[in-house]
């Protein structure tokens, strides 16, 4: 992140002129996302609403398909103030561009380069954790309940 932009990110920085400019940092990083094709908007179903120390930001293609009810539209970016160590340098790509390039296609090659990846096997425990509170919970209220991470 930019310096020169002086965002208040540590845990004592919950003024509402913090919170605000927290809050007008994501909306302005889902302004300037551009992906040919695709549009992006805010998902506040993602935000952490009191402090804004988090928060979701949704990009879509137009389909040329109908929707599938079982499907959710699009991906959602979670983008957060949180340290991501331990972590390695990855390259971000799919299995469609993966599959275009070994069948020598020219495209552009549109994939995320060195991004800090929190490593895998801790993101793997959070999401045991999250898993195994989501069941606790039901079966405690038999309800599934949303799960704000």
């Amino acid at each position: 992140m930019d310096p020169a932009l002086d965002i208040k990110t540590s845990k004592k920085h919950d003024k509402p002129a913090h919170i605000k400019q927290r809050a007008d940092f994501f909306d302005f990083i889902a302004s300037q996302l551009n992906i040919p094709g695709m549009t992006f908007t805010r998902d506040h179903n993602f935000d952490d609403i009191q402090k804004m120390r988090s928060a979701g930001i949704r990009g879509e293609y137009h389909s040329h398909f109908s929707a599938i009810p079982s499907l959710k539209p699009g991906v959602v970016l979670e983008l957060g103030f949180d340290q991501t160590t331990p972590n390695l340098s990855c390259d971000i790509s799919s299995w469609a561009f993966d599959k275009v390039m070994s069948l020598d296609i020219a495209v552009i090659d549109n994939c995320a380069k060195n991004i800090k990846c929190y490593y895998p096997e801790y993101t793997f425990v959070e999401k045991l954790q999250t898993i195994s509170t989501k069941f606790r919970l039901h079966a405690l209220c038999e309800a599934t309940p949303k799960i704000v991470e």
